[in-house]
């Protein structure tokens, strides 16, 4: 609280600055769909596929949209397909508009999670900004996109609402165990974090017990060795990165490095972190159980980072996506430190001395600086960030004229590198595809990529062969017997003939 100001006027002026943050988190997720009605993540368009094809057959088990070769019924993330489906179907809504509109309602809802999370210790507002300049990249991807990974982040920060009530009867814990279980057909790596924070808080419980019987006393001491040593592991490890490439050399390493998770994050809310982690750790579980169970997470998920970009040691999956959970612990406990920062001043009220005053007047002034400068530096590199296009608006109109005026066609030719998009766009099959993990084999890949050039010696004959019913080349152009174009750009294989 800011001494001197009448408190209807702060809680005013907190209500005016957090619709401000909701409002740049809305802003900065919508901004690149602004232009652009469509996917813009391959992702997308996978689960797009996928949660189409739950509408359509009603059910969780259904052919393969893009291949029609296998039966899908036990999917990882389907979950998230059920719930898109859900909603597709519960509001009649257009599935594209979910994909333009849908990240910046779910951000908007994180971002309020965050602060109504944070305000239980009184960082709501730091917080909540803090998360709202969250980094989303093409690698690792993040909140712009509608993605599993992306409801993931929102229900941890559920999670953790949830979980700073555990103990207090049987409510939270079943709500809980909800969470977890919902986080774990949705993305099971998530739910995997998830589950440690929970094991963190409940751990934390029995040596809170333990600090009564005074045992804590010499523990709070080992954990900010362990916590600084991880620190000091990563930040030398970032340093080696940067200062000479090449050297990580190793087969196992994975894209993004080290140095592309501090560049995305920015060192002003990492720095903020570190605080943050300190704090918590030297207080404790008993100052807020939550918030030390995320910071074990955070601490246990930063080491494995390390190990397996040194050593390989550790899951793919949990490296490529823990650095999302990662930018969100960043996040909540930078806006945590921020929140003690400014606080300091009513702690050493009527402290005398010379450096009392100093840090009462310092500290606040040195939080808010903090925060404006990671809030500039943030909402710039957020405005900078480029996204790909998979199709343009005018490739996706002759799809869906495909799908509206050629039902009993089965499966197209495209190019492999927008094949991904046909499925959801003209409900049919493709011959081969490449985009994220939709990858064909190499030589159906080669056939499909030599049939669009001059000289490629396949016909119509060898369409027929592959169960190819239609062709679709954008622009047009295309010169092959046995091909007629009902379109521009779009041909129909002729039944007989070469």
């Amino acid at each position: 609280m800011l001494q001197g100001v009448p408190a209807p006027m702060q809680r005013t002026a907190s209500w005016v600055a957090l619709l401000a943050v909701l409002a740049l988190a809305a802003f900065l997720t919508y901004r690149p769909h602004a232009s652009y009605p469509l996917p813009l993540h391959v992702d997308e368009w996978f689960h797009y596929a996928y949660a189409q094809a739950v509408a359509d057959t009603e059910s969780a088990t259904f052919a393969d949209p893009f291949f029609g070769t296998r039966t899908i019924s036990e999917h990882a993330e389907g979950g998230f397909h059920i719930l898109l489906a859900a909603f597709q179907q519960l509001t009649g809504a257009d599935w594209t508009a979910f994909f333009r509109f849908g990240p910046a309602v779910l951000f908007t809802l994180m971002v309020l999670a965050a602060y109504a999370y944070g305000q239980r210790m009184g960082a709501g507002l730091p917080m909540a900004l803090l998360v709202a300049l969250l980094p989303t990249t093409l690698r690792v991807l993040g909140p712009i996109f509608l993605v599993p990974a992306s409801v993931g982040m929102f229900l941890i920060l559920v999670l953790l609402l949830l979980v700073h009530y555990l103990g207090r009867g049987w409510g939270p814990s079943v709500a809980v165990a909800l969470g977890l279980a919902g986080l774990a057909i949705i993305h099971p790596t998530f739910a995997g974090f998830g589950l440690l924070i929970t094991a963190a808080v409940a751990g934390g419980s029995v040596l809170q017990r333990g600090a009564r019987q005074g045992s804590w006393p010499k523990l709070r001491w080992v954990l900010p060795v362990v916590a600084l040593g991880a620190l000091a592991v990563s930040l030398r490890l970032y340093i080696t990165i940067s200062t000479t490439p090449g050297t990580i050399t190793l087969a196992p390493l994975r894209f993004p490095l080290v140095r592309d998770f501090v560049l995305q994050v920015g060192y002003i809310p990492i720095g903020l972190f570190v605080l943050g982690t300190f704090l918590v750790v030297m207080r404790g579980f008993q100052a807020q159980p939550s918030l030390f169970g995320l910071t074990v997470a955070v601490l246990g998920l930063l080491a494995h980072q390390v190990v397996f970009t040194l050593w390989g040691w550790g899951h793919l999956a949990v490296y490529e996506r823990a650095w999302l959970f990662l930018a969100l612990g960043v996040a909540v406990l930078g806006g945590f430190a921020v929140a003690q920062l400014l606080g300091v001043g009513s702690r050493l009220a009527g402290r005398a001395g010379f450096w009392p005053p100093l840090a009462r007047r310092a500290a606040p002034l040195a939080a808010v600086a903090l925060l404006a400068a990671a809030g500039v530096l943030g909402v710039r590199q957020r405005l900078a960030q480029p996204y790909y296009h998979v199709i343009s608006p005018a490739i996706y109109r002759d799809l869906r004229w495909v799908r509206q005026n050629i039902p009993e066609a089965q499966r197209v030719l495209v190019d492999p590198a927008i094949a991904i998009a046909v499925a959801p766009s003209a409900d049919k099959y493709v011959y081969a595809a490449i985009a994220g993990n939709l990858r064909s084999a190499p030589q159906k890949v080669e056939q499909a990529l030599r049939f669009f050039s001059r000289d490629s010696g396949l016909d119509a004959a060898w369409l027929r062969a592959n169960d190819i019913q239609v062709v679709y080349l954008p622009g047009g152009g295309l010169d092959r017997p046995g091909l007629q174009e009902v379109r521009k750009g779009v041909y129909v294989v002729a039944d007989g003939g070469p």
